[in-house]
């Protein structure tokens, strides 16, 4: 079976405990959707503001004590993720 870098990169995560992605993604993104579909490990949850979708991974990560991931949009995602990634810094998350 011939297997790209999006589908490896989402079966590399479920290898390692991932089991929820949040997503907001773009038409760039649309390769990682895919393989995020492919995969029955993964539960996506789709919301409709990159802030909605890191704040929900973070709330999960504190609630769950696992890890999720998030497929955001290159530019303005990066940018909420950041925030999130301070709020890391001086906390600890998983």
């Amino acid at each position: 079976m011939k297997i790209n870098a999006s589908d490896a990169l989402i079966k590399t995560l479920v290898n390692n405990g991932l089991e929820v992605v949040f997503a907001n993604p773009g038409t760039s993104e649309m390769h990682l959707v895919a393989a995020i579909d492919h995969n029955p490990k993964v539960r996506p949850v789709l919301g409709l503001f990159e802030g909605v979708v890191s704040g929900a991974a973070d709330g999960y990560a504190r609630m769950s004590g696992k890890a999720a991931a998030n497929l955001l949009h290159l530019g303005p995602g990066w940018v909420m993720l950041l925030q999130i990634f301070i709020m890391q810094e001086k906390q600890i998350l998983p």
